[in-house]
């Protein structure tokens, strides 16, 4: 039978189709709502959508970024913690999310932010001079958009001198005034900007201060005793030595804050002296501070009988020469008081022809007096050698009246006066140089004065020489002595010169002499 060709058309259409072996099977796939996420430097949460034609998984990242799950479903989220980014560069996460052989990327990138990070010293103790101070800092940061602000003033002897910027890297040079002051100091710099800040410790040392005023230095007293007070003004520790037993402490010491000098105390001690029926004793409280003991006081207590023959000697180093040559003591063992005892009768002879003689040598060198009041106190005395004095303007014996030998000056370069009153000594002015435009000489009876230049060397000075108070002077010797271009004198001795009872000799194709009649 015969099919129609309807029927052939429909039994074609009934007949199971064959698949070609070479046809493209259906592909996995998987797909994100965003492949790229970006987040700002203060960190968040990023949210991502998955559809994939299966179940899919995840691979990949970064510490810093935290997701919700590795694996899921199509159509599942996943949500990113990202930390901030506390660098100051980029940083990148990058994760590939599986479904079968499908593979799809995902990039999270979180920007960089500000950063501050302080890389020198976070404390600085500075000593009371002035200083300077670098402090650097790791920021991202300009410079001028850094501010800076300090604690307690600390502006007022803290500056910024100088800002540079290398390499990420922000140094500051700041300047620390000297600290004058007698309290401690310090303040806390603080470095901000964009939200960010670093810290600066400051701290300066006070100037240090033990001080006794100079009026309770000395104490004396006589045989009744009495009371005294020591003030102590102080930012430091301090010792007080030991008490001779004739003087106690009365009482607590008294202490207050000194009003006009931030930091300081005052500490008021008080003592008192007992009676005594001794002729005489002293002793020195000695004041000293505990850094290193370089500050001290020493405050002289003295009680005297007053049958005691005390004189006053007001140049500190002779009274230190006289001492040492037992014609004085001290009433004060700290030679702080001008008043001493004195002890003329141990003015001795010895195999010296001019002794007794004031020679003010201490250790072989000049005394460096600078005032001879005192010495007619030793009226044996009959020679004087106040030589290489350079302090020593005006030399007085006039109080003393048994000086028959030489008055030596030569090295006593700003000499400037020369009183002999009565003694009959002479003036040895050899051997040496003046500074003084004139040296004036006076005495009843001196009648020598001795100037020259020495055999082997010649001397300068003075300009001028006046001897118009020496009424009894028959020598005056320049000879060899440059520079001493005038001598005055009375009509009289200019009288007794041209008679020849009075010889001045000089060089006169060297120095010419003018005699001035005053």
């Amino acid at each position: 039978m015969m099919l129609t060709a309807a029927s052939l058309m429909f039994m074609g259409g009934c007949t199971e189709e064959k698949q070609d072996p070479d046809a493209e099977q259906p592909s996995d796939t998987v797909f994100l709502s965003q492949e790229t996420v970006s987040v700002d430097n203060s960190g968040g949460l990023a949210e991502v959508v998955v559809t994939s034609s299966g179940d899919w998984r995840m691979s990949g990242g970064a510490e810093w970024s935290v997701p919700s799950a590795v694996e899921g479903k199509s159509g599942d989220k996943i949500t990113f913690e990202i930390a901030p980014n506390d660098t100051d560069a980029d940083r990148e996460a990058r994760y590939k999310i599986f479904t079968g052989s499908a593979v799809a990327e995902l990039t999270i990138r979180n920007v960089a932010g500000y950063v501050m990070e302080l890389t020198s010293d976070a404390g600085n103790s500075l000593t009371v001079e002035e200083s300077v101070v670098y402090i650097r800092l790791k920021t991202n940061i300009p410079a001028d958009e850094l501010d800076l602000s300090f604690t307690d003033r600390g502006n007022d002897w803290i500056s910024c001198e100088s800002t540079t910027e290398v390499f990420g890297t922000v140094v500051m040079k700041m300047k620390v005034f000297a600290n004058t002051g007698y309290a401690p100091r310090s303040s806390v710099l603080t470095i901000s900007g964009h939200d960010l800040s670093a810290t600066v410790d400051f701290s300066q040392d006070q100037v240090d201060l033990l001080s006794v005023p100079e009026d309770d230095l000395l104490h004396e007293f006589d045989e009744n005793g009495g009371s005294f007070s020591i003030s102590v003004s102080h930012n430091i520790g301090y010792t007080v030595g030991e008490l001779p037993e004739w003087i106690q402490q009365d009482g607590e010491i008294v202490s207050s804050d000194d009003r006009d000098n931030p930091g300081l105390k005052t500490d008021i001690i008080s003592y008192k002296v007992f009676e005594s029926d001794e002729p005489m004793r002293n002793c020195t409280i000695v004041i000293k501070d505990d850094v290193d003991g370089t500050m001290s006081f020493n405050v002289g207590v003295s009680q005297l009988n007053e049958s005691i023959e005390t004189g006053t000697i007001p140049d500190r180093n002779l009274r230190i020469f006289l001492e040492s040559d037992g014609w004085i003591e001290f009433i004060d063992p700290a030679n702080n008081s001008d008043q001493v005892i004195i002890n003329p009768e141990d003015v001795i002879d010895s195999e010296s022809d001019y002794y007794p003689m004031f020679y003010p040598q201490i250790d072989y060198g000049p005394a460096d007096i600078q005032s001879m009041q005192g010495i007619e106190y030793f009226p044996n005395i009959t020679s004087v050698n106040v030589s290489n004095n350079d302090r020593l303007a005006v030399v007085d014996i006039s109080g003393l009246h048994n000086v028959t030998g030489l008055v030596q000056v030569h090295g006593c370069s700003i000499l400037e006066t020369v009183l002999f009153g009565d003694n009959t000594g002479s003036l040895y002015m050899s051997n040496a140089s003046f500074d003084a435009e004139c040296i004036t000489v006076t005495g009843t009876a001196i009648t020598t004065i001795m100037a020259q230049g020495g055999p082997y060397m010649n001397y300068s000075g003075p300009a001028a020489l006046d001897i118009s108070g020496c009424p009894d002077m028959a020598t005056v010797d320049l000879a060899k002595r440059y520079g001493v271009k005038t001598i005055y004198l009375t009509a009289e001795q200019k009288s007794a010169y041209e008679s020849g009872s009075l010889t001045i000799t000089f060089d006169a194709d060297k120095s010419p002499v003018e005699l001035v009649v005053k």
